[in-house]
């Protein structure tokens, strides 16, 4: 009854079919004498059948219901077969099912998985396959080197499979697929030794280029922390040492010198040694010097907490009713396969305590971690204040299990960073060039913080005193700011406007994000707003499709709205490098950059003058407005959808609803050749037949005790590419590269184009062919259109664009 429902093939939750199963289920659980269990052909055949439906929870629950549990190595050899067919997703849903975890290769679905961008289906059998997670790390890692011939071999191995997430299996993107599979299964670097020591050697090199480079955000440092930091990447590995050295003589000759000689390198011989610089000295490398803002506490109220007795005299200060703010940091050593708290700052107004993280967990007790959750995080009426503290907050809570919690529990947070804009336009604070909470410092207290022990081996011990009285500055000075700045607000007599800002900061930190509002800023808003966000560049007004352009990475969703107007835009992929987008730009067909902050000051610099739009606002609106404004661009609703949205294609296959039908019914139809469901229209006689003729070969795979790496050359994939006919539907191309139509060709069997672009039928629904009388088909990639909904959106969306031309190089307001 359960395969013949009517939902079986839709695999709908708590559907039908669900039900039937659940009530089976229930009614063998409620049966005082137990049951035989099913016989091995009935077991066969529910398998069979059940892996054949798409929903997984359903198959779950067959295999329970039928006790498939206690015979499943007989069915590891048939789901070989299944992958073998092109049923990747199928196969590893049906192992993770019957719990079959690591007993395939990863080339039998992991990767094909991988290749179809389906990662979640693939975790659901990594979660318990131990051994499978490194094998196939394992195997990431060797494809990092020699990447695009390996990733091509590997693609050249599945024919059947259409590799839609190839992409993510490229340099930066597999960078990040290996690290988010290492933090989330907690790897040994010895499982991907390219990648690890990859990340090590650009570990390296920003901590020399930090040091030692002349465009060093870091102005100050101190060569004695530094040192220790290099010390303890390198170790004992030459291979590091020789690179450290290396890198070294690019930047500092007599630091090379000075390493080669630690390390009995050698590659000073016939030179006489310089005086080493004493280790012991606080030797500080400096572009100028720049007077800093002191910490005003005596030494001796800097508490360094490493003993529990000492741990529980914290905790009667943080808990005393008269305490109602304290100031917050951390200090952590971060690297691609660790990150955690070693240091944890907070400060009264009276003492500062450093929380030794290194040693604490090694005496104290459970309860010590929730008497630090509960008084000093989670209680009532005290407020912590910090900078970039809510990162520091999720950081402790990673770092310990018994902390876990610690985001949820967590009540009155203020981090600094996130309303330093509304605080500096509040109290007018001054502008200072300098970033951070130093800079806040300079705008507040008047004077920056140093930050020339900020890159230190937080884990080493002893810590020097040079470094615990910057730990404690930096909590310290936050309460001096938050203190300072309510002194600031009653001077203004803005104290009302500060205390909203700070409480209504304090209920967003740490929670959820809340939903974007549906309200829109008003037009004449918009005008002032882009007006003193950017200058035009265009004194001519031009048509959208007269503009060539490229967006950064961080820009795509920019890059799709103004495809929707009919600009030809580019965008980068996640991961490609910034710089990436002055090739784009320098192409024999020229196109301006649309980039932000730090990276659109780099791409201008590479670039003819104004060539590069810094983008200031985060609302996408807006964002158009600057744009419009900038290439003095004029927006008509012809315009609408003159390019792909998703490919920038700039034709489309005019196609109505009798052809879009017929290639939806022929796909249907060589879908219906590859897959092996047998369909309950079919008559019964003939269902059972063609259905024991598969579950024939389905056996055969039972006794088979072979072990080879199967061929996924599909016999249906060969024969499907053999029987293909060739008949072609001539329909109209519209084109807004040259504004005139021309007669294009669709093959009503294939379902592609005369470019050999596949329409993407399967994306449509039926009932809306049958809504909508015209469709549009991207000659580039084959998306489909229509006039719904959206369509109207959008055209309300150019209504609001800009129209006007603006007037080029304005006069500055006075």
């Amino acid at each position: 009854m359960a395969v013949l429902s009517c939902d079986f093939n839709a695999g709908k939750a708590r559907g039908v079919t669900w039900n039937l199963l659940n009530s089976f289920q229930m009614y063998l659980g409620g049966k005082q004498i137990a049951l035989a269990p099913p016989g091995q052909e009935i077991q066969d055949r529910v398998l069979f059948r059940f892996s054949s439906q798409p929903s997984v929870s359903i198959l779950k629950l067959a295999v329970k219901v039928f006790v498939l549990m206690d015979k499943k190595m007989r069915y590891r050899e048939a789901l070989v077969r299944m992958c073998q067919d092109g049923s990747f997703k199928t196969g590893c849903d049906t192992a993770v099912a019957l719990q079959l975890f690591d007993q395939f290769s990863v080339h039998i679905f992991c990767l094909p998985l991988l290749l179809m961008d389906k990662p979640s289906t693939m975790d659901s059998y990594l979660d318990q396959s131990p051994a499978a997670v490194m094998d196939l790390v394992s195997y990431l890692d060797d494809i990092s080197v020699d990447n695009i011939q390996k990733v091509s071999d590997l693609v050249s191995k599945y024919p059947m499979i259409k590799p839609v997430g190839v992409s993510k299996l490229s340099y930066k993107p597999l960078d990040r697929m290996i690290k988010k599979m290492v933090d989330k299964w907690s790897l040994s670097p010895t499982l991907y030794p390219i990648t690890s020591t990859r990340w090590a050697k650009a570990d390296l090199y920003y901590w020399v280029k930090q040091m030692f480079s002349l465009d060093s955000e870091q102005t100050s440092l101190q060569l004695v922390n530094w040192r220790e930091l290099m010390e303890r990447k390198v170790k004992d590995r030459k291979e590091m040492q020789e690179l450290l050295v290396n890198t070294l003589f690019s930047f500092d000759i007599e630091e090379a010198k000075h390493w080669s000689s630690k390390y009995e390198l050698g590659y000073f011989k016939d030179q006489p040694e310089g005086e080493e610089t004493d280790w012991g000295e606080n030797v500080v490398w400096e572009a100028e010097q720049v007077e800093y803002y002191q910490l005003t506490m005596a030494k001796d109220k800097i508490i360094f907490v490493d003993t529990r007795q000492q741990f529980m005299h914290f905790i009667d200060v943080i808990r005393e009713p008269a305490l109602t703010v304290v100031g917050l940091d951390a200090e952590f050593m971060s690297s691609h396969s660790d990150q955690r708290i070693s240091l944890l700052q907070v400060s009264t107004d009276k003492e500062a305590f450093l929380l030794d993280f290194e040693v604490l967990p090694s005496c104290l007790e459970e309860e010590d971690y929730t008497l630090l959750a509960t008084g000093l995080f989670a209680r009532q009426g005290l407020v912590i204040v910090g900078y970039g503290i809510v990162g520091d907050i999720k950081l402790l809570a990673r770092s310990f299990t018994k902390l876990a919690n610690l985001v949820a529990i967590t009540k009155s947070v203020l981090d600094l960073e996130m309303i330093k804009s509304k605080l500096s336009q509040l109290v007018s604070l001054p502008t200072t060039t300098v970033r951070g909470l130093s800079g806040l410092c300079h705008s507040v207290l008047g004077l920056p913080l140093s930050k020339s022990d900020q890159i230190s081996d937080w884990s080493r011990r002893p810590l020097r005193q040079s470094q615990l009285t910057y730990a404690a500055l930096d909590a310290f000075v936050c309460l001096e700011i938050y203190h300072s700045m309510i002194t600031r607000a009653e001077e203004r007599g803005v104290t009302k406007e500060l205390k909203e800002t700070l409480e209504n900061s304090m209920r967003k930190t740490l929670k959820d994000k809340e939903p974007k509002s549906k309200d829109k800023v008003t037009r004449v808003k918009l005008e002032e707003i882009v007006a003193d966000l950017v200058a035009p560049l265009l004194s001519t007004p031009s048509p959208p499709q007269a503009m060539q352009l490229v967006c950064d990475d961080m820009l795509q969703g920019l890059c799709r709205r103004l495809r929707l107007f009919g600009v030809d835009c580019l965008a980068l992929d996640n991961g490609q490098d910034h710089l990436d987008c002055v090739g784009l730009a320098t192409q024999p067909e020229p196109r301006y950059v649309l980039s932000r902050g730090g990276a659109a000051a780099k791409i201008a610099k590479r670039l003819p003058a104004g060539h590069t739009l810094d983008i200031k606002s985060n609302d996408l609106d807006v964002q158009v407005e600057e744009v419009f404004r900038y290439f003095n661009i004029v927006a008509e609703t012809g315009d609408l959808f003159s390019r792909c949205v998703l490919c920038n294609g700039g034709h489309y296959y005019l196609l109505d609803r009798g052809v879009l039908v017929q290639l939806a019914d022929r796909a249907d139809a060589r879908q219906n050749r590859l897959n092996r469901d047998v369909r309950v229209e079919q008559e019964e006689e003939e269902r059972r037949e063609a259905e024991d003729l598969d579950l024939d070969r389905f056996n055969e795979d039972f006794e088979s005790d072979g072990d080879d790496e199967p061929s996924f050359v599909s016999n249906s994939y060969v024969r499907t590419e053999m029987v293909e006919q060739k008949r072609w539907e001539s329909v109209q191309v519209t084109s807004s590269y040259t504004g005139m139509d021309r007669v294009g060709k669709v093959n009503l069997f294939t379902g592609e184009t005369e470019e050999g672009v596949f329409v993407q039928v399967e994306c449509v629904a039926r009932t809306t062919m049958e809504k909508y009388e015209q469709f549009w088909i991207c000659g580039k990639c084959g998306r489909v259109y229509f006039e719904g909904s959206h369509w109207g959106k959008a055209v309300e969306k150019v209504k609001a664009a800009i129209k006007v031309a603006p007037q080029p190089n304005p006069q500055p307001k006075l």
